[in-house]
């Protein structure tokens, strides 16, 4: 996976942000996303913003743009399967293979 990165601004404070494509883009704009501040148990309950496109299984980047915990983000729904975690303030612009296209379900601890 690659090096973290700063957690882009364009990820509301204490949320942790997913997008469809790499570079924090969706259909090209930077703030189609699904934010969470607690968990999401299972993706496919959710679209990018203003879009009607679904999130489960369609993740490429990632940012735990969070204030006080890491967030790890899962294969399955109900934090199933393999994970990977996002510290503070850092994210991940381009899931390396085994990850992309591959998370379901996420969460702060």
């Amino acid at each position: 996976m690659p090096a973290a990165t700063a957690a882009p601004n364009h990820c509301d404070s204490g949320a942790a942000c997913v997008r469809k494509e790499s570079n924090f883009q969706t259909n090209g704009s930077t703030y189609a996303n699904v934010q969470f501040e607690y968990y999401i148990q299972d993706f496919s309950h959710w679209n990018y913003r203003s879009t009607g496109i679904n999130a489960n299984d369609s993740i490429s980047s990632v940012a735990n743009n969070g204030t006080q915990c890491i967030a790890t983000f899962f294969q399955h729904s109900n934090y199933q399967g393999w994970s990977f975690v996002v510290s503070l303030g850092n994210s991940r612009s381009s899931l390396a293979w085994k990850y992309n296209d591959e998370v379901s379900s996420a969460k702060f601890r």
